[in-house]
C-alpha cells in the first residue's frame, strides 16, 4: 500500500505559472505549417515563409512549440522531415548576418526543429514534467491511474465498485482490519462509486469507505456518487444514497454536511456550495457514453478530449452552440462525424492528431 493513501486531504498542487492561452487561429497555423513541412522535398519559398511566420510574433513560436510537443506524443522519430530541419539550419546562417536578438530568436528556432526536443518546450512554454505528465493521467506514482482515452473498474474487497474515468489518478488502501474501511485519496481526475449497499442507520454496522480530495473528506451512506477534480475545482454528484462531505481544512466533525441523492455541489476549501439538482448524465461515462443535455459545444469538446489523444479544440465563435444526444467517447472519430449531423460545423483534420471545429462554410 502507498503511505499517501493513509494521509488527511492532500493540498493543492500549486498552479504553474505560464504566458497567456493561444489564440485558437494562431495554433491552426501552427498546424498548418507543421502538415506543410511533412512534404519531401518541400517548396524553398514555402520554407521561407514559414521562417518568415516564425520570427513574426513571440505566439507563433509558442504555437509552433505546442505543435511539436503533441507531435513527439505520437512518433518522437518524425517530429519534422529533413527539408524542415535543412530550412532551420539555413536560418542560423542568415541569422549570423543580423543582430544578436534576431541571431537568438532564429537559433532558438532551429534548436526546435532539428532537435524537436520536448525538453526544450517544456523549460519555457508548458508546465514542468511531472504536472505536464499529471495532466495527462500518468501519475506514476500512485497506486492505480489512468492515460487518455483510459478507463477502469475495479472491486474492492468490502463490495464496492470504482471506475476511474481518463487521465485519473488515486491511491487506495484496503481495509488493514475489520475495524477499519477502505480508503481512496483521489489525486486527479474522476471516479464513479458504487458501494453495493443501502444506507444503514448511525452507528454503522460495518467499517465506512471515505474518499479523500485535496479539497474535502467523503463519507458515502450507501451511496452511488461521483467525484471529479480538475483544474482545482472538485464536483460532488450523488445518484442515490447521500454523502457526508467536510471540506479539507475544517477540523470540527460539526463542519460536516449531508448531501442527498439526487443532487451535486462543488466543493471548496473551507466550504460548500450551493446543492443543485444532480446532472445523471455525470456517470454515462462509465458505459463508454457522453449524454449531453443542452451542453455547450465548448464543454462537450472538454469532455471528448479526455477520450482523444492530440489536440482537439473548438472555435471560440461556435462554443456556445447547443448539444444534444449521445455519443461513443470510446470512437471519437465516429463521435465527431454524429457531431457534424446535429450541428453547423465542420471538423477540421489538419493532421490525425490535430484536429478543430470550426463554424460551417458559407
Amino acid at each position: 500500500m502507498n503511505g499517501r493513501a493513509t494521509a488527511g486531504p492532500i493540498p493543492p498542487a500549486p498552479t504553474p505559472a505560464g504566458p497567456p492561452p493561444l489564440a485558437h487561429g494562431t495554433l491552426r497555423q501552427a498546424a498548418e505549417w507543421f502538415a506543410v513541412l511533412q512534404d519531401e522535398p518541400a517548396d524553398p519559398q514555402a520554407r521561407q515563409r514559414w521562417l518568415d511566420w516564425l520570427a513574426a510574433h513571440p505566439d507563433h513560436q509558442r504555437a509552433w512549440q505546442a505543435v511539436q510537443a503533441i507531435s513527439s506524443q505520437f512518433d518522437p522519430s518524425r517530429r519534422l522531415q529533413p527539408a524542415a530541419k535543412r530550412a532551420a539550419s539555413h536560418a542560423l546562417d542568415q541569422a549570423a548576418h543580423h543582430g544578436g536578438q534576431r541571431r537568438r530568436a532564429l537559433r532558438t528556432l532551429a534548436a526546435m526543429a532539428v532537435c524537436g526536443t520536448a525538453g526544450l518546450l517544456a523549460a519555457r512554454y508548458v508546465p514542468p514534467v511531472r504536472h505536464r505528465l499529471a495532466s495527462q493521467g500518468w501519475d506514476w506514482q500512485s497506486d492505480h491511474n489512468t492515460g487518455v482515452g483510459q478507463t477502469r473498474q475495479l472491486h474492492l474487497a468490502d463490495g464496492t465498485r470504482l471506475w476511474l474515468a481518463p487521465r485519473t489518478a488515486i491511491d487506495l488502501a484496503e481495509a488493514a482490519d475489520a475495524q477499519q474501511g477502505p480508503r481512496i485519496v483521489l489525486h486527479q481526475g474522476e471516479i464513479l462509486v458504487d458501494t453495493g449497499r443501502p444506507a444503514l442507520p448511525a452507528p454503522a454496522h460495518r467499517p465506512e469507505l471515505t474518499v479523500v480530495t485535496h479539497l474535502a473528506s467523503l463519507r458515502p451512506l450507501g451511496t452511488r456518487f461521483s467525484v471529479r477534480t480538475r483544474d482545482r475545482q472538485c464536483t460532488l454528484s450523488v445518484f442515490g444514497g447521500s454523502v457526508a462531505v467536510r471540506p479539507g481544512t475544517a477540523a470540527a466533525a460539526a463542519a460536516e454536511q449531508i448531501v442527498p441523492g439526487g443532487w451535486q455541489t462543488d466543493i471548496g476549501a473551507t466550504s460548500i456550495g450551493r446543492s443543485r439538482p444532480v446532472d445523471e448524465a455525470r456517470q454515462s461515462w462509465a458505459k463508454g457514453l457522453l449524454l449531453a443535455d443542452d451542453m455547450r459545444l465548448a464543454d462537450w469538446v472538454a469532455e471528448l478530449s479526455l477520450y482523444r489523444p492530440g489536440h482537439l479544440a473548438c472555435d471560440p465563435a461556435i462554443a456556445d452552440l447547443r448539444v444534444a444526444g449521445g455519443y461513443p467517447l470510446h470512437d471519437t472519430d465516429r463521435a465527431l462525424a454524429l457531431l457534424m449531423q446535429a450541428l453547423p460545423i465542420r471538423v477540421r483534420y489538419t493532421l490525425p492528431w490535430w484536429v478543430q471545429i470550426e463554424p460551417q462554410a458559407g
